[in-house]
């Protein structure tokens, strides 16, 4: 009876010690694998972040363009006005006639000379 008891022990240890090796090795790939996603997470953050500042850099860049693009507009829209207002139309009897002609338009042909 007592070496059926201690049999029926050891095969149960042995059962255990089996379990336990699988549970250990589960337990090593698990740990393997939540290292390599963690390497990879950090990884991919160290990119992330390179290119973030990449984008800011771009942006400053991009708003320093528009600053300049905006005051180029505002210099060309401040030449348009003071060049209509030193070559307005003026109205004299039956026909529109401009004060004086802007000097870009030297050596264009007339209205009337096109038709």
């Amino acid at each position: 009876l007592v070496d059926k008891r201690q049999a029926q022990l050891v095969a149960k240890l042995q059962q255990l010690t089996d379990e336990l090796i699988v549970l250990r090795s589960q337990k090593e790939d698990s740990d393997k694998q939540a290292r390599e996603r963690e390497s990879a997470l950090e990884s991919n953050n160290e990119e992330l972040s390179s290119e973030n500042e990449s984008l800011k850099e771009d942006v400053f860049v991009l708003k320093a363009q528009v600053c300049s693009l905006e005051k180029t507009f505002d210099e060309i829209m401040q030449r348009a006005s003071r060049n209509y207002d030193a070559h307005r139309p003026v109205y004299s009897g039956a026909e529109w006639q401009f004060e004086s002609a802007p000097s870009e338009w030297a050596g264009l042909p007339s209205e009337r000379s096109i038709e």
